[in-house]
């Protein structure tokens, strides 16, 4: 059954969406939407094709949340309630790996998106373990950060205070016959090395953990093309080159350079693998590992360029007195 372009699949996942839409509202049940995809001329073969297909969705989505590779898992459980919205677990994976993505990004529409995914999970099972323990670690954690936002209203105003009193000091002190404390300059230079050593430092951390990344991606790729029989191939060969040219002590535009190069053949092999043997478990694990070091490559990229703009900023502030401190380029 086509699953991409066949005009029954479109007026189905249209009848899902209408479904999510008026889901507060309990209007439909399965065997409601299974009547209504019979009426549209879906074959009782092609629903359950259907049904399984969801199925297949959510247990990678599972694959990929046990793995923290939550981009990925959200993704497949989309997939997988967009073509049953009443599949068990669906909604939780997907509170689950909005809430780990919340964790990581701290936007306000991650947070909204766990709550109403477990709280739409709860509609279709009371007792669902995953949504509950959402819900309760969302609590937790706005406790938590209300908690912090009084701290930091006192801190400020004991800041405020501090600076106050500092400032009727300083003026008595200019006001007397004493002469008043003159910072050095040296004392500024100092600070701003210091301050631009430590942002490159942090640069230089960010993208050896890139390197990492990429490091275990390649082995995973390694094993994937000997277990796969492709050992000998010209790629194998490839692979083991563009390694020994990544040992190379390389700036982080040329170390990109090689991995860029290497993208295209490397989606190209796990088609060719997965579509070789579906059935071989341990190459399905191995390809959902490839899958989500990328992720893990995303993030490492993402801090990376944060650390880049840090660096930067100080180069542009005080480089003119640092020659030796040069402007870094982001990654894409």
């Amino acid at each position: 059954m086509d699953f991409s372009d066949d005009e029954k699949i479109k007026l189905h996942l249209k009848q899902v969406a209408e479904v999510q839409r008026t889901a507060d509202k309990n209007v439909l049940t399965l065997q409601d939407l299974k009547e209504l995809n019979l009426g549209i001329g879906v074959s009782e073969k092609e629903w359950n094709e259907l049904l399984d297909k969801a199925a297949d969705f959510l247990a990678l989505a599972n694959s990929h949340l046990s793995r923290n590779n939550f981009y990925d898992a959200l993704e497949c459980a989309e997939k997988a309630v967009g073509l049953n919205p009443f599949i068990k677990g669906g909604n939780s994976v997907r509170a689950n790996a909005s809430y780990h993505l919340w964790l990581l990004e701290q936007t306000d529409q991650l947070r909204y998106q766990a709550e109403m995914f477990a709280k739409d999970a709860l509609r279709l099972d009371r007792k669902d373990e995953m949504a509950l323990e959402v819900l309760k670690n969302l609590r937790i954690k706005n406790r938590f950060f209300a908690g912090n936002k009084k701290i930091n209203k006192l801190v400020i105003i004991a800041l405020l205070i501090i600076f106050i009193v500092i400032g009727v000091i300083v003026w008595s002190g200019n006001t007397s016959t004493k002469k008043p404390y003159k910072i050095e300059k040296t004392e500024f230079v100092e600070n701003h090395e210091n301050a631009l050593i430590t942002a490159q430092e942090e640069t230089n951390v960010n993208f050896a953990e890139i390197k990492n990344m990429y490091a275990r991606k390649n082995t995973l790729i390694r094993e994937l093309l000997v277990l796969s029989g492709s050992g000998n191939s010209t790629f194998l060969g490839e692979l083991t080159e563009l390694q020994l040219a990544l040992n190379n002590d390389l700036s982080p535009e040329k170390y990109m350079d090689y991995q860029i190069r290497m993208e295209e053949n490397i989606t190209k092999l796990l088609s060719e693998v997965a579509e070789a043997d579906r059935t071989n478990e341990k190459i399905e694990f191995l390809i959902i590992q490839i899958e989500g070091s990328q992720n893990r490559i995303t993030f490492a990229k993402r801090k990376y360029n944060q650390s880049v703009k840090t660096y930067n900023l100080l180069v542009k502030r005080y480089g003119k007195d640092f020659t030796g401190f040069k402007e870094k380029n982001y990654l894409n």
